[in-house]
């Protein structure tokens, strides 16, 4: 892409307000924040259900960009080029459109429930040494995710590789117009995914129009309905390529065994047989690589120079890791691909977790074979825009052709090599990009460099925390602040890396409970505004000295506060008023208001906020006392007004009185739970992802026969001959003893299994019995499958001890896809 300001204006229907003069725009940005963006970007300020990016134009110019696309007048320097247009989405997909249409390589998109992503690298981990391939990075599959993808097609591509999703009705035929694919794949299409269709036929035939003018559509032949509609909807000269047992098709699979984690597929095409062999064997894998061959036979017309390479399809990790590293180092673990736009992302990604201000990226071989200079010219390109400070590149090829011009770069042929010389044991406070091939076995560099090992491990998934708090942004009132809680290791969740999503997208405040939490957030970079909840005395002064503002809520405390202030010699700090509106635990009572207000007219303090806490705002029977606490807050913060000459922010609203009481959002809000997709309400809960998921391994499996115990104390006599699975995991882990005989449950190859005696500190046995398990096998605690507040339902608490409790020897792995 290489468009002046005024050619832009053109492709997408614009008005060009003013203009900058010469600046040619190269690439597109939506995110006003990442600062590896330039004169060469336009910025698109799209506007959401949760996000209006117009807010953002400063941020953006401050990082460099000049180029604006946006749907009203907006005040910047006049140094840029304003574009206005009336709807920026449909503009940033009429520009794609535009990039689209200028190749004429082909174009395979792929769409349905579920395997997209799997047959989208699994396509590219076959085919990548015939094509230049280019693909969505990641599952870049949405109307905004799908232009963004088109944006990387280039001249000397000759394939290309996209995902489709939809989550609405008339979504399809906007990807459709953009993609104007010439292969077509549908992977399937669930029942579970029938939200906002009235029928499976109806999500069917919507995502069918993805295909409308494809030369080719691949499907499972073996799924009636699916055949029928395409038959229904056959376009002239269109063919159809399937695989399935049904006699009619393209591929027909004759016979199917699997064995020591491998399975043999025999199948027919034409007058060849095959022998299909993969390195998985549930049904998801068996379907999804038949669907890449039978893609491979349409865009060919042969699988005789592929079949081998199925035998080396590779898992997928689809999302980047974080992991805490020994030595200071932060690890940004990303195994899923290896090519210029997944790095670019990678970086953008490492920049956004930067604990430390040394970067460090390890790097294997491209797995391209097809103009290799200009892919590592591009790469260094890449690496300089991103500010890295040193290369450890690990390949033949990488070792010899990569060159940038900051920074240096320590070079391996082989990860071997890399490992021997020990300079992975020397790297120490830093961010490490790990990213490479599969082949280049960089598991063995995360072993080596992350700090814990224990066998279960808390996912957090970014994406959808940051899913969770634009979902209650987009609830607020205009102009009513956020403040985040992030005590008690922020849910269990970890202090730093949610700090720094929260900002990185800008919220207002954040709130620990005690000075020790505020103090270690800016030991690492965090410089949002603080609150303590429980500032005591003797922390008055660490707490200064980091400049953190305490929660005020006692006469004493005040005092105390006061004398430490003009002790420092200091004037005007910031301090936070805590009004007892009903909670009865913390909080100036309505007798002691007068005097609180005669301290403060004197005191070299500033009150930044005046606040109350909630008792029950998630719970109706009390909302008449919810209304009360409400009606007396607002009666002492405008006493409080009327006497101190000003009109002090308030707030009230905790996570359920922010949606349930909105005209009591006032100037702020605190949000606590819900961040992390808990809440009582049916509605929202809709609305927001899992955050937290828990996860561990079977250590070992055993055979109980009738008549045997298990368990401390033999609580557990068994009846009938059982198979039980030991599982790392205990109390000491934050697995509540209270589940123990049988009322706790877990999650295994879809599967809900009991437990079985008592938790232990360390372990748990679960009951396995029937069930086709091995040791080694991952099992979720909670998660997706086995939602955390169920699990804190069965032990008798809340969702809240549950998170809290897990203790930090629990690796934490930070995800986002």
């Amino acid at each position: 892409m290489n468009l002046t300001p005024q050619q832009l204006s053109t492709s997408i229907s614009g008005t060009l307000n003013s203009t900058a003069g010469s600046a040619v725009i190269k690439r597109i940005t939506l995110d006003s924040r990442r600062d590896s963006v330039a004169l060469d970007s336009a910025f698109f300020a799209l506007q959401g259900s949760n996000h209006d990016a117009h807010n953002f134009v400063q941020q953006a110019y401050a990082n460099g960009i000049r180029t604006f696309v946006v749907e009203r007048e907006v005040e910047l320097p006049a140094d840029c080029s304003i574009i206005v247009v009336k709807d920026s989405l449909e503009a940033l997909q009429q520009l794609a459109r535009s990039h689209r249409n200028q190749f004429k390589m082909p174009v395979v998109a792929i769409t349905g429930s579920n395997g997209k992503t799997v047959v989208k690298e699994w396509l590219n981990q076959i085919l990548s040494a015939q094509f230049r391939i280019v693909r969505s990075p990641r599952s870049y599959n949405s109307q905004v995710g799908v232009p963004l993808s088109v944006f990387n097609m280039t001249e000397t591509d000759t394939l290309a590789l996209f995902e489709a999703g939809i989550s609405q009705p008339g979504e399809m035929e906007k990807l459709a117009r953009i993609l104007s694919p010439t292969i077509g794949i549908i992977t399937n299409v669930r029942t579970a995914h029938l939200e906002n269709f009235s029928s499976r036929e109806a999500l069917i035939d919507e995502k069918l129009k993805l295909f409308k003018n494809a030369s080719t559509v691949v499907y499972c032949r073996d799924d009636e309905t699916i055949h029928q509609k395409l038959l229904a909807q056959r376009h002239p000269n269109q063919k159809h390529t399937s695989f399935g047992t049904h006699p009619e098709s393209s591929i027909i699979v004759e016979n199917v065994q699997r064995f020591a984690g491998t399975t043999s597929i025999s199948i027919k095409s034409g007058s060849r047989h095959y022998a299909l062999s993969i390195p998985f064997t549930d049904e998801a894998s068996i379907e999804n690589a038949l669907l890449c061959a039978s893609a491979i036979l349409a865009l060919t017309g042969s699988l005789d120079d592929y079949i081998q390479a199925f035998s080396h399809l590779s898992p997928l990790e689809m999302r980047l890791q974080v992991i805490e590293g020994d030595r200071g180092l932060n690890l940004v673990n990303d195994a899923y691909s290896f090519d210029l736009d997944s790095l670019a992302i990678a970086l953008d990604f490492l920049s956004r977790q930067s604990a430390t201000q040394n970067k460090v990226a390890i790097l294997s071989d491209l797995p391209v074979t097809i103009d290799l200079h200009q892919s590592y010219q591009k790469l260094g390109q890449i690496l300089d825009r991103h500010g890295i400070d040193q290369v450890i590149a690990i390949g033949k090829e990488i070792s010899g052709q990569l060159n940038i011009s900051r920074g240096k770069v320590t070079r391996y042929e082989s990860t071997s090599e890399a490992l021997r010389d020990k300079i992975l044991l020397d790297l120490h406070d830093a961010d490490v990009l790990i990213k490479g091939a599969r082949t280049a076995h960089f598991e063995q560099i995360v072993e080596i460099l992350q700090k814990k090992t224990h066998g279960t491990r808390l996912e957090i998934d970014l994406a959808a925390l940051e899913h969770n708090l634009n979902v209650y942004k987009s609830r607020l009132s205009p102009g009513t602040k956020l403040m985040v809680m992030v005590k008690a290791f922020a849910y269990g969740s970890g202090y730093f890396e949610v700090a720094n999503l929260l900002q990185f997208n800008r919220v207002d405040y954040l709130a620990v409970a005690y000075a020790d939490e505020g103090i270690l957030l800016r030991e690492r970079g965090i410089s949002l505004p603080v609150m303590v909840m429980n500032a005591s005395p003797e922390t008055f002064r660490k707490l200064i000295r980091h400049n953190l503002e305490p929660e005020i809520f006692s006469l004493s405390q005040l005092r105390s506060f006061i004398e430490t202030v003009v002790d420092l010699g200091l004037d005007n700090y910031a301090v936070h008023i805590k009004l007892d509106t009903g909670m009865h635990r913390l909080g100036f009572e309505e007798e002691d208001v007068d005097e609180l207000i005669s301290l403060m007219a004197d005191a070299p303090l500033r009150i930044a906020t005046v606040f109350s806490h909630l008792a029950a705002s998630d719970d109706p029977s009390h909302d008449e006392f919810t209304r009360s606490q409400i009606e007396l807050f607002q009666s002492l913060a405008s006493r409080m007004d009327a006497a101190l000459g000003q009109e002090i922010p308030r707030h009230i609203a905790n996570t359920a009185g922010a949606t349930r009481f909105p005209e009591a959002q006032f100037h702020m809000v605190r949000l606590g739970i819900g961040l992390y997709g808990v809440t009582g309400d049916p509605q929202l809960q809709k609305e927001l992802h899992v955050v937290s998921r828990m996860t561990s391994n079977i250590s070992q499996i055993k055979h109980i026969k009738a008549g045997e115990s298990v368990g401390y104390a033999r609580a557990s006599l068994q009846k009938n001959n059982t198979t039980i699975a030991t599982v790392p995991i205990g109390y000491a882990d934050g697995y509540p003893r209270s589940l123990s005989m049988g009322i706790g449950e877990a999650y295994i190859k879809g599967h809900r299994v009991r437990t079985v005696g008592n938790v232990c500190m360390d372990m748990t046995m679960f009951d396995v019995s029937g069930l086709d398990v091995s040791e080694g096998d991952s099992i979720e605690i909670f998660g997706e499958n086995l939602r955390i507040e169920e699990l804190a339902r069965l032990a008798g608490t809340i969702s809240y001890e549950v998170l809290a409790s897990i203790p930090q020897r629990v690796t934490r792995v930070y995800i986002h896809e």
